[in-house]
């Protein structure tokens, strides 16, 4: 409230010098007045200036940020279905069909898109290496045991904490 004041107080008693200045038959008072007020144009131009650049800094950090999230969600998504597929089709054969080995090929690559712009890369680190003890412990015939499908959930899940 005081700076309101002040602020008031500061604009009253420049208009009032104004007022007398153009008043007067000197114009070297009235000279004054234009370079200050040139000065202060100029002054509000480099302020605006600042102000777009950080709106435009903020904007892009925003929008990575959403790139990011999103990604972030569509790995979770695929986790949880290559999760999904280990609890549904235990063995080898069962798991080996395109479709989920194609889902272990799609959450690498979007890990890798995570990992260039540093999202999580502890927990990420950790649900890469649970898929991948999945894919390198398959054997043809041999079953899917329950600590690696947990491994894969618990890495899920301390991965969907971070967002």
């Amino acid at each position: 409230m005081r700076k309101l004041f002040f602020l008031l107080g500061t604009v009253s008693l420049l208009s009032f010098y104004a007022g007398q200045a153009t008043n007067s038959p000197d114009l070297t008072n009235w000279n004054f007045l234009v370079q200050l007020g040139s000065v202060l144009s100029g002054i509000g131009a480099i302020g605006t200036l600042i102000i777009a650049y950080c709106a435009i800094i903020d904007w892009k950090r925003h929008l990575t940020n959403n790139i990011v999230i999103s990604t972030a969600i569509e790995v979770e998504d695929k986790a949880t279905l290559f999760y999904l597929a280990i609890l549904n089709e235990p063995t080898f054969d069962e798991l080996s069909k395109e479709s989920d080995i194609q889902l272990f090929k799609e959450i690498n690559l979007l890990s890798i898109r995570l990992r260039r712009r540093n999202f999580s890369v502890n927990e990420l680190k950790r649900l890469e290496e649970a898929i991948s003890n999945v894919v390198d412990f398959i054997n043809p015939g041999m079953t899917i045991s329950n600590n690696l499908s947990e491994e894969v959930r618990i890495a899920i899940n301390d991965f969907s904490k971070t967002f």
